[in-house]
């Protein structure tokens, strides 16, 4: 027995050397935290944007491994500190590019453990009122404020894809953020950031006032179009001088036009562009706004346009309606005219973009940190409001009253207000019945379609590089439609012989109309055109 022990013994200390160099190979490196930036705009003191990334990264680092650097600069200096970062970042690849193109013979210092920038050390930095340290410049994921800025960036190549990962590591952001801002953010197939999740489109409204309708027994459902309107609008016209029988009128329903109501040219079901100036039915719809306007059915008897109105077409929501209601002192009934229509303006009215510097590793983690933002409730009040009982506190409703103004951001720039408390003040049921307006909503049939000028660079007879620049043929369009479709909604833009309307002579009066209009369109554009055509090339 004693021998057996003895043996035991004299093995365990002929092990010990073999079980310590193991412990040496098995002790893991000490590893730098990976941090990734985020710039946005903000209206806040250097010190609650620092307690925003401490509030944020005491969980998110221990949750994915990463932490976040949020950037935060006014409006006003936003784009430019953009720009500058791509300057930057272009200058630091070149840089890189020429140090891998010579022989590099230098050697890697080891870095001391103490000073291995952790995820624990970097929050421990930030308690202690100390900014997140950068090793070297860096550019992650960006504020873009608009759907044609994203578009820019994407065709000038700024951007990394983020298709695949949304389909994999991100795939979560998917059931958080309506299908529609995805579609509307792909482009040649590829998607390049996460939408900020917001309302898609409004509906158009037609709005009764309650009590006219009461009285004299008009149900508001039988009246759904523009021209079902005109025997009520004849009424009221008649019986109350003091009411405007119709307040605003907006433009058909039937069409989807490119690039906003009444511009030049819409897609029929077929996916085929019409023009929208040739088309009858929409001539007759214009005919018939300024039919109405000639039958005095936009002022009451007074001649004036302000005051109680009868029947009134409304752009919004359901909260419009509300609010014109305290606004006006009046109940109100409505139809819906049009559903919310989605169109790659009003759907992607902000998105956070991954910049093209993100290297193909960082691109996952980027959109994991942004994954993991837009999905949990905890952080979007952090972003959006600050930090509870500091910037905010939370009323016996549940809802937000700011207690100072350190910390102002807006919500339409945090990535997903519909996760946050509602305001002090707001319908508290505001997120929800946006939610259900997307769910509503249908795309545009012009969704996902963009044009932006190109430019074409030649060298001239003496060598030097020359760039003529295509013309904005959308924005050509956009100033004419701006000179002119107001008048054409109003129906102002041809005055009608009333008289000769209410007769026979219906169809040569609207060949009329439709003549001056194609006249008037026809002239301004090519005037716009030629001016901007010798404009880009010197003459």
């Amino acid at each position: 027995m004693k021998r057996r022990l003895l043996c035991l013994l004299l093995s365990a200390i002929l092990l010990l050397p073999l079980l310590s160099s193991c412990q040496k190979e098995l002790s893991t490196p000490i590893e730098p935290a990976d941090i990734y930036t985020l710039y946005t705009i903000a209206d806040a003191t250097p010190e609650a944007v620092r307690a925003v990334e401490l509030a944020i990264n005491r969980t998110l680092y221990f949750r994915i491994g990463y932490i976040v650097d949020i950037v935060a600069v006014s409006a006003e200096e936003y784009d430019d500190v953009i720009n500058k970062q791509f300057e930057v970042m272009a200058e630091l690849e070149a840089e890189k590019k020429s140090k891998k193109s010579k022989k590099n013979t230098s050697s890697t210092e080891a870095v001391p453990d103490e000073e291995i920038l952790t995820g624990e050390k970097i929050i421990s930095m930030l308690e202690n009122g100390e900014d997140i340290p950068s090793t070297e410049p860096s550019f992650d994921i960006f504020l873009i404020r608009s759907y044609d800025e994203y578009f820019k960036l994407a065709a000038e190549e700024k951007l990394s894809a983020v298709t695949e990962t949304l389909s994999n590591e991100a795939k979560l952001l998917k059931n958080y953020i309506h299908g529609t801002f995805f579609s509307a953010a792909t482009i040649n197939k590829k998607i390049y950031g996460v939408p900020i999740n917001d309302t898609i489109g409004e509906y158009k409204f037609i709005v009764f006032d309650a009590e006219l309708l009461e009285k004299y027994n008009y149900d508001a459902k039988t009246m759904v179009t523009l021209e079902d309107l005109e025997n009520y609008l004849a009424l009221i016209k008649e019986n109350e001088p003091d009411v405007i029988p119709l307040k605003e009128a907006t433009d058909s329903a039937d069409f989807d036009f490119m690039f906003g109501d009444g511009f030049a040219t819409y897609v029929m079901e077929s996916g085929k562009v019409g023009s929208t100036y040739k088309n009858e039915k929409l001539l007759a719809y214009y005919g018939m706004i300024a039919r109405y306007r000639s039958l005095g059915y936009f002022e009451n008897g007074s001649g004036s346009n302000d005051g109680r109105f009868a029947v009134s077409f409304l752009t919004g929501n359901d909260n419009d309606v509300y609010n014109l209601e305290k606004e006006t002192g009046y109940k109100y009934e409505y139809n819906i005219f049009k559903k919310p229509s989605a169109t790659n303006e009003n759907t992607i009215k902000s998105i956070y973009g991954v910049s093209k510097y993100c290297t193909a590793n960082d691109i996952t983690k980027a959109m994991e940190v942004l994954a993991a933002l837009f999905t949990d409730p905890d952080y979007q009040d952090i972003l959006t409001y600050g930090i509870e009982n500091v910037n905010y506190k939370l009323d016996d409703n549940g809802q937000v009253e700011r207690l100072n103004s350190d910390y102002i951001i807006n919500p339409d720039y945090t990535g997903n207000k519909f996760l946050t408390h509602t305001l002090a003040g707001d319908d508290p049921e505001k997120w929800e019945k946006a939610k259900a307006q997307n769910f509503a909503s249908t795309p545009s049939k012009v969704l996902g379609y963009d044009f932006i000028p190109t430019d074409f660079e030649y060298t001239d007879s003496e060598e030097n590089t020359q760039i003529i620049f295509e013309p904005d043929y959308i924005q050509i369009m956009r100033d004419i439609i701006d000179e002119y479709y107001p008048s054409i909604i109003k129906g102002t833009i041809v005055d009608f012989d009333i008289e000769a309307l209410t007769t026979e002579a219906n169809d040569s009066i609207y060949a009329e109309m439709k003549d001056e209009l194609e006249l008037e369109f026809g002239k301004q554009i090519q005037l716009d055109y030629r001016s901007v055509i010798e404009k880009s090339i010197g003459t």
